[in-house]
Parts: structure tokens; C-alpha cells; sequence
């Protein structure tokens, strides 16, 4: 059974074909806005390299976020243009439960960034918001899947875990096997709060906010 993985959530993105558990393609890139198709360009690369016909897909996961606004811009109109032209089956994954599948470890925290110098952290199944200041004050091994972020926390217990996109199509495969699958029409992105083009900053020695 093939299916596809999409990752456009946090960089490296990467889009990859999986044989049941097992990737057989995949291609990794970063986002420029010189080149706002480059996606398009990974699936068209993906499928003519590697000789494999999209009609033999039977699903699509994505990373639903939270991450970065626009990369999850273009993942949902990749897969939403997909599920219209193939039918395809879609199952959303949010980021934590993503990198949580890579962890063997029973005291960490995941860090993904939510803009405006704050970071949203994952710690025992709950979310929490704060800035990136406070990271310090955490005992816990902070578990960053953006190495921007990771290299600027000063700290010794952390660690950078890229995100697999092979991780993206075994928990989809999971859920597909269960039927839990979703409409295509129906699916939207996980931003957890909204993009900062609506925010403006009033006072520069303060970090509160005000929507417009």
C-alpha cells in the first residue's frame, strides 16, 4: 500500500512516498520566497524520479502544526488540491504527536516556535505558551524540531529532532487501518493562535500585544 507524507510544518520540509512503513522516496527543501512552488517541484521530482504513478496512492498525511503559517499554508493547499483531484483519504497529524513518536525519554518538553519570541511547549499532553527567554528555567530536556531555535537556547539538557516525514506516514498508515481518515474539505491547519501579521507590538521594552 503506498501512500504520501507531507511535512511543510517546520524546516527542513520534506515530502515522502511510503510502502506501508517503509519510504521508497523522498525529497527535503527549504522555503524560499523567490521560489513559492518549490513544492509542487518536490512532488513532481518525487514521482517522475523515482517512476511511480500517483493513482497507486491510497492516502495522504500532513502535519497539521502548530509551525510555520505559511508552510502550513502550502501543505493544506497541496493536500486539499490532491484529495479534490485523487479522492484521496487524509489524515492530519498535529507536530507534537509527530515528534513524541521519535522520544524515548520520560522527562522532556517539546519547544516548537509560535512567533512573536514565544514558544509553545509541549510537556505531559498539555500546552502551555511562554517566551523563549524563560526557556532556562525548565529541568526538563527541551526537544527542538527547529535548529534555529535549538542553537539559540543556551542550555545543555536539549536536543534537535528533525522531523520525519517517515514518522508522518506510519502514524497515517495507523490511522487509515482504523478508518480514521478525513475529508479533504473538511481539514484545516492547527495554528494555536494567529499569524503576527495581525499583531502590533506597542511597546518595545514589553512583549504583551494587541490585536489590530
Amino acid at each position: 500500500m503506498y501512500s504520501l507524507a507531507i511535512n511543510t510544518c517546520i524546516e527542513p520540509y520534506n515530502i515522502a512516498i511510503l510502502k506501508n512503513e517503509n519510504i521508497v522516496a523522498e525529497v527535503n527543501w527549504y522555503y524560499s520566497y523567490s521560489q513559492k512552488n518549490d513544492h509542487y517541484y518536490a512532488i513532481d521530482y518525487l514521482f517522475k524520479t523515482y517512476n511511480l504513478d500517483f493513482k497507486k496512492i491510497m492516502f495522504a498525511s500532513i502535519i497539521s502544526g502548530p509551525g510555520s503559517f505559511t508552510g502550513l499554508r502550502i501543505g493544506f493547499s497541496i493536500i486539499k488540491t490532491l484529495g479534490y483531484l485523487y479522492n484521496l483519504p487524509i489524515s492530519s497529524i498535529n507536530t507534537f504527536e509527530v515528534i513524541s513518536k521519535s522520544i524515548d525519554l520520560k522527562d522532556y518538553c517539546i519547544v516548537v516556535n509560535a512567533g512573536l519570541k514565544e514558544v509553545f511547549l509541549y510537556k505531559n499532553k498539555k500546552i502551555s505558551l511562554d517566551k523563549i527567554e524563560n526557556l532556562d528555567r525548565y529541568d526538563e530536556i527541551l526537544i527542538f524540531p527547529e535548529f534555529n531555535l535549538y542553537k539559540k537556547t543556551e542550555r545543555d539538557k536539549k536536543i534537535y529532532l528533525k522531523i520525519d516525514a517517515g514518522d508522518i506516514g506510519i502514524i497515517g498508515l495507523n490511522k487509515f487501518k482504523e478508518g480514521k481518515f478525513e475529508d479533504y474539505k473538511k481539514i484545516s491547519p492547527l495554528y494555536l493562535r494567529e499569524p503576527e501579521s495581525i499583531y502590533k507590538i506597542y511597546k518595545e521594552e514589553e512583549w504583551w500585544t494587541k490585536k489590530i
